[in-house]
């Protein structure tokens, strides 16, 4: 998992996705001259040193102030969950020339039966079908979260690579995770989990916008979004 904002580096343009993928297929495979660098033999290991003798206690320190309690002896930060999954079967097409530089999109409806919203932090909703958006407006700051994302993906052809990205369209910041390298036509029951904090106002007011990202032409079907504060 990284957190991570893209920077373009001056006087190097950057190339898009599509581009990366289409010159890493077209460029030869050649391994001559490539040089495998071999490990020597390990050396003995040296002789240890002999145990100092312990210290004299120090003296004792002063006794601290009484913590604040909290407000209203409420949690700073209310933990709690809340899943949600699809109704309909909506179909998400990934490619390296789909959605925003290969980052497409993705999001549930919200009113399938694994929805589950009986154990949410301050008893509001983690997730808005409307905005596509994970729902942060009611957390505290320095709350941590945790997203797990179930999907169900079919290839359309071998050594297929997919990414996920938890991204904040606000602040550009974003979590991405190499999910997988599919190496046949087939379809998988995938499964990947982001960890992060909310840790500025514009983060808490953005939420999330869930994103999957493939090399190569795929399909993918999302079956619920799992979302955790604690």
């Amino acid at each position: 998992m990284s957190i991570s904002k893209s920077v373009d580096f001056q006087g190097n343009k950057k190339q898009s996705y599509a581009a990366q993928v289409e010159q890493s297929s077209s460029q030869p495979s050649d391994s001559s001259g490539l040089f495998v660098p071999v490990p020597g033999v390990q050396g003995p290991p040296g002789v240890p040193g002999i145990q100092g003798l312990q210290g004299p206690p120090g003296p004792k320190g002063e006794t601290g102030e009484p913590g604040k309690p909290g407000k209203d002896g409420k949690l700073l930060y209310a933990p709690g969950w809340g899943n949600y999954s699809n109704k309909n079967t909506i179909n998400f097409q990934l490619g390296a020339n789909k959605g925003d530089d290969g980052w497409v999109d993705f999001f549930v409806d919200g009113s399938g039966k694994d929805t589950n919203e009986l154990y949410l932090p301050n008893k509001i909703s983690l997730y808005n079908p409307e905005t596509r958006r994970i729902n942060f407006k009611h957390l505290d700051l320095g709350s941590q979260v945790r997203v797990t994302y179930n999907f169900t993906l079919e290839t359309y052809g071998n050594n297929t690579e997919i990414w996920a990205r938890s991204f904040f369209p606000d602040s550009q910041k974003e979590i991405t995770s190499f999910v997988a390298n599919l190496k046949y036509q087939y379809t998988y029951e995938l499964t990947t989990t982001h960890m992060f904090y909310i840790d500025s106002e514009i983060d808490r007011s953005s939420g999330v916008v869930p994103q999957l990202r493939s090399d190569l032409d795929a399909m993918a079907q999302i079956n619920s979004i799992y979302i955790s504060v604690f």
